[in-house]
């Protein structure tokens, strides 16, 4: 008895999958929202018990001559009658009851499946009320979630007001998280990509950062040299976001980072001094979209103090960049060494001494 037990619930079990394959087959194939998917569950639930309550609907009234007070129960044809009980089924699961079609009071056993399926039909109505709110609640997940961001941040910006009521910081702060969210997405997309198979990882990535790839022929290089370098790399740049007069990097911020332009220009500023040569001066320098700065950051050893003499500032409107800090260079270079390798050949050594006290 076990046993066969056991092998009922083994064949749910596989019903479920199937029904699951086939759900994900036409989610995939025809591209509907997964919320309306979800729809379909309830409404066949709904249609199932509507028919069971059909059928016994209309068994009960094959016992009484006068069971239904409705002519078309005494219709000859099978399917009016079945059409009316599936009618008055509906009627009874959604509370409405328009009493066209009842029980008759003899019928002792029709006013019992009435008062059971009342019962019944009320729960699995409320059933599928509950599970629409959560489909209408859940229709567009990403946008739930962007302003459920917005909510934090809000919070947030209303400490650092207490703390320091500098609108610019507030205002840039807004800006920055924004560009974030419009650039990586609400969802954790690191996360994903990390447990995905190294033959999906690749095309994955790519096709994440499709729209900003082009700006980005640094790791173009690095691809054609070892497949599958993207992938590691891409998923360790970080987006940032400047204002116009915005200072990026100077002696007082320090920030080891590799900085990647993908819209607006970065100005670099030396600071000169009457102490040195005039051979020794440097010209102001201007990066702008498809190129990077920042290579003294990486190629100096941490060990090293970082006393920078130039300082650069962001000189368009906004500035769009992917930074690639320190850290995470160092953990790159830890587990792809040649990888990291391929990336100092490309950093030009001369920055280390033109921006480095």
């Amino acid at each position: 008895m076990v046993r066969a037990l056991r092998l009922v619930r083994l064949v749910k079990i596989q019903q479920k999958l199937k029904l699951g394959e086939l759900s994900e087959y036409i989610q995939d194939h025809l591209g509907l929202n997964p919320s309306l998917m979800k729809l379909g569950k309830p409404l066949v639930v709904m249609g199932a018990v509507a028919h069971a309550l059909t059928c016994v609907f209309f068994a009960a009234a094959q016992t009484h001559s006068k069971s239904w007070k409705s002519a078309a129960m005494h219709s000859d044809e099978r399917v009016i009658q079945y059409l009316t009980t599936l009618y008055w089924a509906f009627a009874t699961m959604t509370t409405v009851g328009y009493g066209d079609v009842s029980p008759a009071k003899k019928n002792a056993g029709g006013l019992v499946v009435t008062i059971v399926s009342q019962v019944l039909g009320t729960m699995i109505f409320a059933y599928v009320i509950g599970i629409l709110v959560g489909i209408v609640t859940n229709l567009d997940p990403a946008k739930r979630h962007l302003q459920a961001e917005k909510s934090y941040l809000d919070d947030f910006l209303a400490e650092i007001h207490d703390i320091s009521p500098a609108s610019e910081l507030l205002l840039r702060v807004r800006r920055n998280h924004h560009h974030v969210l419009t650039t990586s997405g609400v969802f954790d997309e690191q996360r994903i990509i990390e447990v995905t198979p190294p033959h999906l990882r690749t095309p994955s990535v790519i096709y994440v950062h499709r729209t900003v790839l082009p700006y980005l022929p640094f790791f173009a290089v690095i691809e054609r040299q070892y497949m599958g370098a993207v992938a590691l790399t891409l998923t360790r740049l970080k987006p940032a976001n400047y204002s116009a007069g915005q200072i990026i990097n100077s002696t007082r911020i320090r920030a080891r980072e590799l900085q990647f332009i993908v819209k607006g220009f970065v100005s670099v500023l030396y600071t000169h001094t009457g102490q040195r040569p005039a051979n020794e001066l440097h010209p102001n320098e201007i990066y702008g979209p498809q190129t990077y700065f920042g290579d003294a950051m990486l190629l100096l050893p941490d060990a090293v103090q970082l006393r920078l003499k130039v300082r650069v500032v962001c000189s368009s409107r906004s500035c769009h960049c992917f930074v690639l800090c320190k850290h995470d260079y160092e953990a790159l270079r830890e587990v792809y060494l040649p990888i990291v390798q391929a990336m100092e050949k490309q950093l030009d050594r001369l920055y280390v001494s033109r921006w480095t006290r």
